[in-house]
């Protein structure tokens, strides 16, 4: 059940949600983990346990090797999925929190999809009624979620197969995340304001480097009328101008 789910709904979800591999953003690196982490986990207690056990005896007590059946990676997921997830997601975010969470304007899995399936661009717009649509949305999560099963299934029986899946939506984390940065780098108010900053910058290095010139050269003067003996530069106030003005 645990290596159905996480290599079906989760790895999934990494291409459904659009996962980035952002590395600088905690908010797009812990989400990916969340979906991508437990697909990699059952990974390798699937096709290298011998390894696992040899590594950490007496731990994890598994036997990826006895034989896995239909219903063993398909209906048994599917009926927990419906015990664990379909009705207490129904009865706390349709029924239990429903006043809180809209009151609140919280996104859920539902609000979140909701334009994309009943607006009026959608795939289901002459839905209106609220009732009608929480019903067509559990019905096309649990839709897409017994497909998912299916890939679990295959991926049970091949190493390559299970192995190019992962490979795959690790690909795609990463493109996603080059498409990321790609955007915000080219984004024309960040740009905008990288320009302003660099003018910034060298304005403000451009009027320390005088400050810093005409300082070396009061010093000069000051050694030279004996008042700080200390202080007295290496070199003439001329040479001290080229030397600012090469930098």
């Amino acid at each position: 059940m645990a290596y159905t789910w996480s290599t079906g709904v989760l790895a999934t979800s990494v291409g459904a949600f659009t996962n980035s591999m952002v590395f600088h953003s905690p908010a797009h690196m812990s989400i990916l983990a969340v979906h991508i982490g437990p697909p990699l986990v059952v990974y390798t207690f699937r096709w290298y346990n011998n390894e696992l056990q040899g590594a950490y005896p007496d731990t994890f007590h598994i036997s990826p090797e006895a034989p896995a059946t239909f219903h063993d990676l398909v209906w048994l997921p599917l009926l927990g999925y419906f015990i664990l997830w379909t009705v207490p997601y129904s009865l706390t975010v349709f029924v239990f929190l429903k006043e809180h969470i809209e009151g609140g304007a919280m996104v859920t899995m539902f609000s979140y999809y909701e334009k994309v399936l009943f607006g009026n661009k959608g795939i289901f717009p002459a839905i209106r009624s609220k009732e009608h649509r929480q019903a067509l949305y559990m019905l096309t999560h649990g839709t897409i979620c017994s497909l998912t099963f299916l890939i679990a299934f295959v991926c049970w029986h091949s190493f390559w197969l299970n192995t190019a899946w992962l490979l795959a939506l690790i690909h795609l984390s990463i493109w996603n995340g080059a498409t990321y940065y790609f955007k915000v780098c080219m984004n024309p108010d960040r740009l905008g304001g990288l320009r302003n900053a660099t003018k910034v910058f060298h304005e403000i290095r451009s009027r320390t480097e005088s400050e810093e010139q005409a300082r070396n050269i009061l010093e000069w003067k000051e050694s030279r009328l004996g008042k700080s003996p200390v202080s007295s530069p290496t070199s003439s106030p001329t040479k001290v101008v080229e030397d600012s003005k090469i930098r």
